[in-house]
């Protein structure tokens, strides 16, 4: 019995011992101070650790200080301390912070490891932002909201979608306040938090768009932008339009006055003038003579320009236009102007294409006309391969950026066009008279062909089609330009004598008119009446009769018949880019858009039945099967439209039609025609007129005479559609001024952002449904510092007010400028 009384007291001492053990390790208390709580990249965080323990003396245990940052160890330390039994030891670590370490907040972990037990305490420490961490931030949002604003283009109904723009507009309101603090240096604690909660969430919202990335939305995206530059406004659009056709009346009647020039050689034109007058065989010889001169003189043009040095020129003048555009230097560009010698080889193959049917010994027109085109493209294509490789150079030391003088031209319309005939032709006529430099300094300058060569290349550098398709347009005009300009020039030029012969006689006949008559005032107006009355009818007399004797003395139906055909044969690709544009740009496209729209309804009406394959038919997975079978019929309409072109049968017709439209309807799908209504009537128009041309007899053996008709529409429809976009600015223009908006917006404006309405700036576009308005607020720096004037909500708030103000859909872009 004692011996068991025994036993269990050692057991009970046991016991206590290991409580007493116990209750010492739970006693242990650590307390953890940073000093600074927020640090800078490369700056130190102290960290001081107190220890408190009821142990006994001497007791040895492990601490170990730790960095982390999302769970990851940055840094630790471990040593071993002895804690003194009811006194409190004190710890020192200094912890050096990396000066590339991302702002935000990181953890510094104590742990005091003690007989088999640990405790543990954390502290946050910040990572105060700077300028360049928010640049950095700003860039990362920027790419965030690059990809994000082609999934609202592609899909804006998707609730994905809606969220992730919810979210984006948080992170707006919270970037606004990080800039604040870090401008003004105060608050480095919160700060720190902002740069943290944007990080986080910027890395949640590139998660959710990566999800809903696919190769859909990259082409799609392509389409949505096409789309939107052809759309305007419906209302500005069938203005525009109108207009322009109304103004074409204009064009028929020029080329109906100029039919004569371009109908025939200078030799016949010199002749049906001068038929009626004496010493006609004159004015044919000195017609001849003057022909030959500037044949001569071009010819000298042309070898001045066609060596080895002006090749150099060119090549020189190329790198210089470009070194201007990129950096917005306009000396630069008007010094290439004048190095390049392309200008000259152009109006001199002109003047051999209005000379044709002259030669003197091995040369002649046509000869001409080959060469000086030949060495103009070439020059033009030198230019567009050095700016390319300079441009390129430029890229790997610098970002290429859309600069003023590139966009200028980027955008050609009809403007450019009527510029560069007018230059044209004093840049011709300079050429042909040797004391008119003057002029040709002036025309070179005005009808450049090196910058708008130079943008290609550059257009070519910087991956961007839409400004490759403006500049390209714009040499393309100005070539033209220079083209007819030198033909009807040189024309012109050797048939003056007779004009001017003509001219003299109908003076002649007037002033003997007048002289009959008596001066009071009444009489000399009815007099000058008469005269231009007599005039008229003199001058259709003379262009019936030369232009009837051109057509080979047809009846006067037949030859207004066949005058008709020639003018339209030239006003055909003027009429064609009209109807084109007019189709693409208006509501018109809808319509075409709604067949493939409802297509597309309908395999979403039968999805049901494929409900087997809906985890499977992903979007990259049909675009896939689009592609495939978009190949399938590329082949199977060749084929078909080879046998219908050759035998003429009706059932290769037939079957081509049905394999078109099935391309159409795949390939479109491709496209997201069924979503973008302006791409969708380009494409179908495209598209159905190349399977046309293809698979008929008579087209296709005239395929390069329609490629390069197609050609010149394509260059008049670039011009339109620029155009259009320059009448929408016009009109916007003139909205403010008519409708008093800018003091509506103005007053608006400044009553939600607390200034005053002259300290309101207000430029105004119209886009296809709606208008933005960009309002620019000046403010001092002291107000400023003050906090942010107009957050994204004050300005949705503004936006409401002014759709109720003005009655039309409304989106307010508010920037500050801050002024001292």
């Amino acid at each position: 019995m004692k011996k068991h009384r025994l036993t269990l007291l050692a057991l009970t001492a046991l016991l206590m011992i290991a409580s007493l053990q116990l209750e010492g390790a739970s006693q242990i208390n650590i307390q953890v101070e940073v000093n600074p709580d927020t640090v800078s990249p490369g700056g130190t965080a102290n960290v001081t650790t107190r220890i408190y323990g009821s142990v006994q003396q001497g007791a040895k245990a492990i601490l170990k200080i730790e960095l982390l940052r999302g769970g990851v160890v940055k840094w630790s330390e471990s040593r071993a301390v002895v804690i003194q039994p009811l006194e409190w030891s004190t710890y020192y670590a200094a912890i050096a912070i990396d000066s590339d370490e991302e702002p935000g907040f990181l953890t510094i972990r104590v742990a005091l490891s003690f007989e088999g037990t640990t405790i543990a305490k954390e502290v946050a420490v910040g990572v105060v932002p700077s300028l360049t961490h928010v640049t950095s931030l700003a860039l990362r949002l920027a790419d965030l909201d690059e990809r994000l604003d082609k999934l609202v283009m592609v899909n804006p109904d998707d609730s994905r979608v809606k969220e992730i723009k919810v979210k984006r507009y948080k992170i707006a309101e919270e970037f606004g306040e990080l800039v604040r603090l870090v401008v003004e240096r105060t608050n480095p604690k919160k700060a720190s938090q902002l740069y943290q909660n944007i990080t986080d969430a910027l890395k949640e919202l590139n998660s959710i768009v990566s999800e809903l990335w696919n190769l859909q939305i990259v082409v799609w995206s392509v389409s949505s932008e096409l789309d939107s530059s052809l759309r305007m406004p419906q209302g500005i659009s069938l203005e525009f339009w109108y207009k322009l056709i109304t103004a074409s009346i204009w064009v028929v009647i020029l080329l109906i006055l100029l039919f004569p020039l371009y109908s025939t050689g200078y030799l016949s034109l010199t002749y049906y003038l001068s038929s009626e007058m004496e010493e006609s065989g004159k004015f044919l010889e000195e017609a001849k003579e003057r022909a030959l001169k500037i044949l001569r003189r071009a010819y000298d043009q042309m070898n001045d320009v066609a060596d080895l040095k002006s090749m150099i020129m060119v090549a020189l003048a190329g790198g210089l236009a470009t070194i201007g555009l990129m950096s917005d230097n306009l000396a630069a560009i008007i010094g290439s102007m004048l190095l390049s010698p392309l200008m000259g080889a152009i109006v001199s193959g002109a003047v051999g294409l209005a000379l044709v049917d002259v030669r003197e010994e091995k040369r002649s027109g046509l000869d001409l006309f080959y060469t000086g085109l030949k060495i103009g493209i070439q020059g033009i294509l030198l230019v567009v391969i050095i700016s390319w490789f300079t441009a390129f150079l430029a890229r790997s030391y610098v970002p290429l950026q859309m600069t003023k003088e590139l966009a200028a031209r980027g955008s050609p319309n009809l403007v450019d066009l009527f510029i560069a005939l007018a230059a044209g032709f004093a840049g011709s006529l300079a050429m042909m008279h040797e004391k008119a430099k003057a002029a040709l300094v002036g025309s070179a300058i005005a009808i450049a062909l090196i910058p708008p060569a130079a943008t290609v290349g550059v257009a070519i550098a910087m991956l961007n089609p839409s400004l490759l398709v403006g500049s390209a347009t714009l040499t393309t005009v100005n070539v033209i330009a220079l083209i007819a300009a030198g033909y009807l020039s040189a024309k012109l030029y050797a048939i003056f004598p007779v004009i001017e012969k003509v001219f003299q006689g109908l003076q002649e006949s007037l002033a003997e008119i007048s002289s009959k008559t008596s001066k009071t005032t009444a009489e000399k107006v009815l007099a000058t009446i008469g005269s231009i009355i007599i005039s008229s009818i003199w001058f259709l007399s003379i262009w019936l009769r030369v232009a009837i004797g051109l057509l080979g003395g047809l009846s006067i139906a037949q030859a207004l018949k066949s005058m008709a055909r020639r003018v339209t044969f030239l006003l055909l690709p003027l009429l064609l880019a009209w109807v084109i544009g007019a189709v693409v740009s208006t509501n018109i496209s809808a319509y075409i858009s709604a067949v493939h729209g409802g297509l597309v309804s309908l395999f979403d009406y039968m999805s049901p039945l494929t409900l087997f394959f809906r985890d499977f038919l992903t979007a990259d997975v049909l675009l896939t099967l689009a592609l495939i079978a978009t190949a399938i019929l590329v082949r199977l309409t060749l084929s078909e439209g080879a046998k219908a072109r050759s035998s003429g049968d009706k059932g290769p017709k037939v079957r081509v039609a049905i394999y078109s439209l099935l391309l159409w309807l795949v390939s479109g799908y491709v496209l997201g025609i069924h979503k973008f209504p302006h791409v969708s009537a380009a494409y179908s128009i495209l598209l159905f007129s190349v399977i046309l041309v293809y698979s008929s007899q008579f087209l296709w053996a005239r395929r390069k005479k329609i490629a390069l008709y197609g050609f010149i529409v394509f260059t008049f429809l670039t011009l339109m559609i620029h155009s259009a976009a320059a009448f929408e600015s016009v009109r916007a223009a003139e909205t403010l001024r008519t409708e008093n908006v800018v003091k509506i917006v103005r007053g608006v404006v400044a009553s939600y952002a607390g200034v005053m309405p002259e300290d309101v700036n207000v430029t105004l576009s119209i886009s296809a449904d709606k208008w933005v308005l960009h309002a620019k607020v000046y403010i001092s720096e002291s107000r400023f510092r003050e906090g942010v004037i107009m957050t994204p909500s004050v300005v949705k708030a503004a936006e409401e007010t002014l759709r109720e103000a003005l009655g039309v859909d409304i989106e307010l872009i508010v920037e500050y400028a801050i002024v001292p």
